[in-house]
C-alpha cells in the first residue's frame, strides 16, 4: 500500500510540473527560417514538390511513400553523413498548394508528447525572386527536455533551403 501511495504522489508531482510547464508556454516551439531564392515562386514551388526529384539534389531526405492527396499520411526518413538511416517518420499531409504551401503533421508514438506542423511557403519577394519560409511549430510535454533538438533541426531546415536555392537557381529557365 505505501508502494502506491509513493506512485500516485510521484504521478502528481509529475502531472503539476507538466502542468506549470504548460502554462508556462515551456511545451510549444517554433523554428522559422526564411531564404531567398532568385527565382519566381512557380519554379521553386515545381522543385519543392517534385518528390520523385529528390535524390538528385537531397539525398539526406528518402521518401518511403511520398505525399499524395492531402489528409493522407505518407513517410521518409533521413539518412546521416554516415550513410546511416533516421528513424520512420509517418506524418498526414495538410495542405499542398501555391496559395497555401506544403504543410504535414505528425506525432511521436501518440499526441500530446511530441508533435510537429512542418511547414513551407513560397512567396514572390518584393525585390524579385521568393522568399522561402520553412519551419516547424512543435508542441508536447517533452519539448521542455528536447533543446539541442531544435538547434540540429534548425541547421538541417537552412541546409535543406541552400540545397532547394542551388537546384531551383542552376535549373535552366522554363520556356
Amino acid at each position: 500500500m505505501k508502494v502506491i501511495k509513493i506512485i500516485l504522489i510521484i504521478l502528481i508531482i509529475a502531472a503539476l510540473v507538466l502542468l506549470a510547464l504548460h502554462l508556462m508556454g515551456k511545451t510549444k516551439r517554433t523554428i522559422e527560417t526564411v531564404t531567398h531564392i532568385d527565382a519566381p515562386p512557380e519554379a521553386v514551388w515545381q522543385a519543392l514538390t517534385d518528390f520523385d526529384s529528390y535524390p538528385a539534389w537531397n539525398s539526406p531526405l528518402v521518401y518511403t511513400k511520398a505525399p499524395g492527396a492531402v489528409g493522407e499520411g505518407f513517410s521518409f526518413h533521413f539518412v546521416n553523413e554516415k550513410g546511416e538511416k533516421g528513424m520512420e517518420i509517418s506524418p498526414t499531409l495538410k495542405t499542398m498548394d501555391l496559395e497555401n504551401g506544403l504543410s504535414w503533421q505528425g506525432s511521436l508514438l501518440v499526441p500530446g508528447i511530441f508533435d510537429g506542423t512542418h511547414y513551407f511557403r513560397v512567396e514572390a519577394a518584393p525585390e524579385g525572386g521568393s522568399t522561402l519560409t520553412h519551419g516547424e511549430a512543435f508542441s508536447g510535454i517533452l519539448i521542455p527536455f528536447t533543446g539541442a533538438v531544435f538547434t540540429e533541426t534548425e541547421s538541417h531546415f537552412i541546409a535543406f533551403n541552400q540545397r532547394l536555392k542551388q537546384q531551383v537557381e542552376s535549373a535552366p529557365p522554363a520556356p
